[in-house]
């Protein structure tokens, strides 16, 4: 196929029973000049055979495999290999809403100083569906920034380049990776939310969210603190950090070190 308009990045662990519902909500869209690259991060269930026999059906889906690295690695490796000037998230168990990736290409292709837009996600779980509304300008986003994620990972697209230029994902942080790259993102360019969902996210207890919450939190105190320098309200930053500390006494003296490292480097109070 022709070099692709966007590539959707995909990292599958043992997703046997989602993965083909999320690469087909990919293939379905309106925009068609897409590749899906689907990282294989050494599952142990029939992810495997589902991608490659997905392979056989699609020349868009590349599929790569390798013995189990984590999340961050595997976009790092999935960065690397994506063809595309824009790369759209997905997670394998989400999946794209009707011309997500058509009006994310096109959003980026009309305003060159964006470098990263996400969109309204929409929540399923046992009980129903129900709207997550986020942040949509920049300085919305930009004031949430310090305090909260204002942008769901699997409903955002970015310019290859420009995370790349940053060194792609900083492979330390287990979980909350994007966010640490928000900040440096954000810090260089422009993001927005559209104003209408982009992705159908699926919420269950084998959700990192749900399962690791604790080390989640933790990891996202971490992402406040290594980019304070760099927070659009680093005051904002700390109080937040702060307080999610106290949420987490195991971790908490090595986030009040943490806390006045920062101070102290960045010379904020």
């Amino acid at each position: 196929m022709e070099k692709p308009l966007i590539s959707v990045l995909i990292a599958a662990y043992n997703a046997g029973d989602t993965v083909e519902r999320a690469i087909i909500s990919c293939l379905d869209q309106s925009l068609r000049e897409i590749e899906v690259i689907a990282i294989d991060d050494g599952s142990q269930d029939e992810t495997p055979a589902i991608l490659r026999d997905l392979t056989g059906q699609d020349d868009r889906i590349r599929v790569f495999s390798h013995p189990n690295v984590g999340l961050t690695r595997s976009l790092n490796q999935g960065l690397r290999l994506c063809r595309a000037p824009i790369v759209a998230r997905l997670d394998a168990d989400d999946e794209c809403m009707d011309n997500r990736l058509k009006e994310q290409w096109f959003f980026l292709n009309t305003h060159p100083d964006y470098g990263l837009v996400g969109g309204q996600v929409m929540l399923e779980n046992s009980h129903g569906r129900t709207l997550l509304k986020l942040p949509v300008t920049h300085q919305e986003i930009l004031r949430m920034l310090p305090v909260e994620n204002p942008m769901v990972h699997p409903a955002t697209a970015f310019r290859r380049q420009v995370v790349t230029d940053l060194g792609g994902y900083d492979e330390s942080f287990r979980y909350s990776q994007d966010y640490d790259l928000w900040f440096r993102l954000l810090n260089r360019t422009k993001g927005h939310n559209l104003p209408f969902p982009v992705t159908l996210r699926r919420i269950s207890s084998q959700m990192i969210g749900e399962s690791h919450g604790q080390a989640q939190l933790a990891c996202s105190i971490r992402a406040r603190l290594k980019n304070l320098g760099i927070s659009p309200d680093k005051q904002a930053s700390l109080k937040a950090a702060l307080k999610l500390g106290l949420k987490l006494p195991v971790y908490f003296p090595a986030i009040r070190r943490l806390y006045r490292e920062f101070i102290s480097k960045n010379n904020v109070l």
